[in-house]
């Protein structure tokens, strides 16, 4: 019984001793829109492992730099408390708790950026496992140099110079997939003023096609949404000012299509929501509907098949172009037709290329 008792107060003991332990176990996060945050203290610990849902890579915004691939890669986010001073030095160094032999690489994206938008890294590498500071790698140890590799270089690169409310991504990548982990430690004077409160920006975008134009009546109109950033698969919301949304074939669509009925005339303003289930962000255009022109014609006839005059024709607009059984003028000669009922025609288009 006693033997029994010794053994639960070791499971307690160990287990206080992982809940006081400095370093924590991150919860993996493959992909940039849902990077874990990080700070200085604790010291963060993590086990990168598998692939993403989304290639973050596959974005021409993102540039991999040193990094060959996203196999087997954690991100995560750390930022500079916005009262920190300016010029503070940022060093770090990533621990392969596996000892000599594993190979860690990242890359350094910021200051400011999101996910949709990365840029290239301002801080890289990829060096062999056997490298001069290996299995060891990260900013400081007298480096100067800002990217090495693949496979070249002595794992650490200059620190970085960081002001307050910068934030910025990194990407760990874990090149044999090994299962030890890794523990990361952050010096340097800015190490002091890192925000372990700070959530990630939300990195979707959207852009809404261009504003449209049309005439009352026309053919309809097809909009458009293009997202950027965040964790695809996305949703996608439309919705029209005043009773615009009753024109919308399917608000759910990236694409939908807008009818618009003869008779409905004015400006509609169209905003589309895009979400990856984190964030979301919106957009507008808008549709104007030019109405179609007036067009009138005088009262003439009726006319006499043998008469010779000839018959000008009036109505509005006097820029109009005639058609129909009278010349471009307006002008006809009924003895020119058989009897019975003929028609004239009158049209224009307005100054917005409405035609009528």
């Amino acid at each position: 019984m006693q033997h029994a008792n010794t053994h639960l107060m070791r499971y307690y003991l160990f287990v206080l001793s992982m809940v006081l332990s400095p370093a924590f176990l991150l919860a993996q996060a493959n992909d940039c829109a849902t990077a874990t945050t990080i700070c200085a203290n604790p010291a963060p610990a993590g086990n990168p492992m598998g692939n993403g849902g989304y290639d973050d890579f596959s974005d021409p915004d993102n540039d991999p730099g040193c990094l060959s691939s996203e196999g087997n890669t954690a991100w995560y986010y750390f930022e500079i408390d916005a009262g920190a001073p300016s010029g503070l030095t940022l060093e770090f160094s990533i621990i392969p708790d596996g000892g000599y032999g594993e190979d860690y690489d990242w890359a350094l994206f910021g200051p400011d950026v999101d996910c949709g938008d990365l840029g290239s890294p301002i801080r890289c590498s990829s060096a062999a496992f056997n490298c001069g500071f290996c299995p060891d790698t990260g900013l400081g140890n007298g480096a100067m140099d800002v990217t090495e590799g693949p496979g070249f270089g002595d794992g650490f690169v200059a620190p970085l110079i960081v002001n307050g409310g910068e934030g910025y991504y990194i990407a760990i990548n874990n090149w044999y997939g090994t299962g030890n982990g890794f523990t990361m430690t952050f010096g340097g004077d800015a190490a002091d003023y890192m925000d372990c409160t700070a959530d990630p920006p939300c990195s979707v975008a959207a852009v809404a096609s261009a504003d449209v134009t049309i005439c009352e009546g026309g053919d309809p109109v097809q909009l458009n949404v293009t997202p950027d950033g965040g964790l695809p698969p996305y949703q996608f919301f439309w919705e029209g000012s005043g009773d615009g949304s009753d024109f919308l074939d399917d608000p759910s669509a990236q694409s939908p299509i807008v009818t618009i009925p003869v008779g409905v005339t004015g400006n509609y303003t169209y905003y589309v929501t895009v979400t990856d289930g984190n964030c979301e962000a919106v957009d507008s255009l808008l549709l104007e509907i030019y109405p179609a022109p007036m067009i009138s014609i005088d009262p003439i006839g009726p006319f006499c098949t043998n008469d010779q005059t000839s018959i000008q024709a009036y109505g509005s607009p006097q820029n109009g172009q005639w058609g129909g059984i009278a010349n471009p003028l307006g002008i006809f000669v009924p003895s020119n037709f058989n009897d019975g009922t003929h028609y004239l025609t009158l049209s224009t288009v307005t100054p917005q290329g409405c035609p009528y």
